[in-house]
């Protein structure tokens, strides 16, 4: 071994020549399945890639075959000392394994609908010395033409020695075998037993493990991500303290996919209490990448767009969807809400001398700058000025916006001193921030804000809690309200001014809300899809049958486009339709050269309904493919760490199908946005 779980042998092989100075020398260099480059002193590359064979390399192949105890299925196809050619060994396929008879799942991952196909069987952890295990009806071989040739009971057998690998110790066994009658003679192909009723897996009739091994990787995978080498290497050093060497990596990693396809995980993509179409869905994206050299021209996501996908010519980008759409008004009344109390900046003023002031200009940049008594009466001029313009800007947009925001930002309350309640300011944050009005009021929200609109009771008021702010503000002044004695009738449980509020926000997002279904054409009827859809080809699996295909948007330069979340790497750009995107880092998909791993999506009760393999990096139209192409009717909810992002994506792709959904980010995620606005979070 040169290194660790790489090995070199060096064959001499005979020659037509008797003279045993002409011997062909072979060199393997690779893992201990066989796996490797193969190179012969008497073929060169070249003559290989003429002729395609070289027989010495097929004798040397021949020999490390009995050496490693892995039994030929197939010709040997010997190769060229290249990187990406294939072995003359054959990589073991899972799909040949001897044993092949369903086997439960561990059971801390089953559940109460799992089939029970025969009693479990404890852990192996002892064999006693002579242990003979005997064919049985279900014995068979896995025969390379992809048919199972079973035992006969009038045919001979013979007894063979194997290994059964546990979790702590190996032990010698004895296995009874049947030549293969369907198998070429020469290939010494042999029916074996299944031995899944001791709780072992039959890898090849000379490699046994228990299942209580298998499962104990599964177990440490789904916990924390361990790594094939990682886990091998830990069991190796269990197996050291009694002098034993556990089995490499490769032949390990073959045992655990053959094993896992036997495994009865079916039934658990979908929640008992959530349905086949959860409303409360959760996306995110598993780092399960690997090389995109490695990816098939079979691989078929959700974001895969077909010749005769339904094309949407008239769907454009759609600019300036804010609440105010003047950004140079939202950018002043954020820098109005954010200026500092009155109070602070005179004792700022106090404690730096002008003097000291003026030498500040020459202090390295990047640091703060000191706060002179002129800079302080510049600033406060410059405010003042800055609430002259919104008091008439506002008031011209409504009149209760402007009453609010004198009230509590004017000059009269900013020279009192008075304390902004965190719902007013929370309330401001939101309505000035830099992205669509339908992310804070959906289409529900929306009929809401009318009815309360028209009738301002609590009973009104209680429908609105799916906009959180304004749900806030109409209690704060609800409670204000019934604090003051004079304000008695039922009529006047809220304020004229909160009222012509939510009037103003019911017609704006109605003005939006409008102009995007303009240009919206309905999604095609419901129809299960008849393609092909093999998981283990297409790389997609939802507990849930395709019922659209992903429409094409022909004026979106998005959809010409793979959306591969480039912009993750550092801080996301502006978008195409004039909204400032999120500035989240996404330093893991900046990596290049791998698959973008899987795009899971669960339950709110954690019960997964499907995942798909992202071919490049992951991106806003992974969750809304998957999201058109198989459920009916849009969640009420979609919680993902992109969702400041994913909202305006999927509102201007097909607005009527997504306007009654909430786009929300978990707190944890939402640290890591820079532009983030309280519409989006959830606890």
């Amino acid at each position: 071994m040169i290194n660790e779980g790489i090995y070199r042998f060096h064959f001499s092989v005979a020659t037509t020549s008797l003279n045993p100075a002409n011997c062909a020398l072979v060199l393997y260099k690779g893992s201990d399945t066989g796996i490797g480059e193969w190179t012969c002193s008497k073929d060169s590359k070249v003559q290989v890639q003429r002729s395609g064979y070289c027989e010495h390399i097929k004798t040397a192949c021949a020999d490390l075959y009995r050496r490693l105890g892995i039994d030929s299925t197939g010709e040997l196809h010997p190769s060229l000392n290249d990187a990406d050619s294939e072995s003359p060994v054959r990589k073991f396929s899972e799909e040949l394994a001897v044993s092949h008879l369903p086997v439960h799942v561990p059971m801390w991952a089953s559940i109460s609908s799992d089939r029970i196909d025969y009693d479990r069987p404890g852990p192996v952890r002892f064999l006693e010395s002579g242990t003979e295990f005997k064919l049985q009806a279900s014995s068979s071989c896995p025969c390379s033409s992809g048919n199972r040739t079973f035992f006969r009971h009038s045919q001979p057998t013979v007894f063979d020695q194997a290994t059964v690998f546990t979790l702590f110790d190996t032990f010698p066994c004895t296995l009874e075998l049947q030549p293969c009658p369907t198998c070429p003679s020469q290939r010494r192909q042999f029916i074996g037993p299944d031995l899944r009723e001791y709780g072992i897996f039959n890898l090849n009739n000379s490699t046994l493990v228990s299942h209580d091994l298998l499962d104990d990787y599964t177990n440490a995978y789904t916990l924390s991500e361990t790594p094939f080498d990682s886990w091998v290497e830990s069991v190796n050093r269990r197996y050291e303290v009694l002098g034993k060497r556990f089995m490499g990596k490769d032949l390990f990693r073959s045992c655990w996919f053959a094993y896992v396809r036997l495994q009865q995980f079916t039934n658990d993509f979908a929640c008992p209490e959530c349905g086949d179409y959860p409303e409360n869905v959760i996306w995110d994206g598993v780092t399960l990448s690997f090389g995109r050299k490695h990816l098939l021209d079979c691989l078929s996501p959700p974001t895969v767009i077909i010749d005769d996908a339904p094309r949407r010519p008239d769907i454009k980008y759609f600019p300036k969807q804010q609440l105010f759409p003047d950004r140079d008004l939202r950018k002043l009344i954020r820098r109005t809400i954010k200026m500092e109390p009155l109070d602070i900046l005179l004792k700022q003023s106090a404690s730096e001398p002008a003097s000291q002031a003026s030498t500040s200009a020459h202090r390295k940049q990047g640091a703060r700058r000191a706060q002179g008594p002129e800079d302080i009466a510049d600033r406060l001029r410059d405010h003042f000025n800055a609430m002259d313009v919104l008091m008439g800007t506002l008031s011209d947009i409504n009149q209760g916006l402007a009453t609010l925001f004198t009230r509590h930002y004017g000059a009269t309350a900013y020279k009192l001193g008075k304390e902004v309640p965190d719902v007013i300011r929370r309330f401001f944050h939101q309505i000035s921030a830099e992205e669509s009005v339908m992310q804070l009021i959906n289409r529900e929200g929306n009929k809401a804000l009318k009815a309360f609109s028209l009738s301002p009771l609590p009973v009104t008021a209680s429908s609105l809690i799916g906009i959180p702010h304004v749900y806030e503000l109409l209690n704060y002044d609800h409670c204000l309200r019934a604090l003051d004695s004079h304000h008695t009738n039922d009529s006047e449980l809220y304020s004229p001014e909160i009222i012509a509020i939510c009037t103003w926000l019911h017609s704006r997002a109605d003005e939006v809300l409008s102009q995007l279904l303009q240009q919206a054409v309905p999604l095609d009827p419901l129809k299960i899809s008849s393609r092909h859809n093999n998981w283990e080809q297409t790389g997609c699996y939802y507990s849930m049958p395709q019922i659209r295909d992903r429409p094409f948007y022909l004026k979106l330069i998005h959809d010409q486009q793979k959306d591969d979340g480039e912009d993750r790497g550092g801080k996301c750009s502006k978008a195409a339709n004039d909204m400032a995107l999120c500035g989240k880092y996404y330093a893991t998909y900046g990596q290049k050269r791998l698959t973008g791993g899987l795009m899971v999506v669960w339950c709110s009760h954690s019960i997964s309904y499907g995942f798909h393999c992202i071919p490049k990096s992951e991106g806003r139209n992974d969750v809304f493919s998957a999201l058109v192409t198989r459920w009916p009717k849009a969640p009420k909810r979609i919680i993902y760490d992109f969702a400041c992002a994913l909202g305006p994506y999927c509102l201007l792709r097909e607005p009527d199908f997504f306007a009654d959904t909430h786009f929300m980010i978990d707190n944890f995620h939402a640290r890591d946005h820079t532009n983030l606005r309280h519409q989006h979070q959830c606890s």
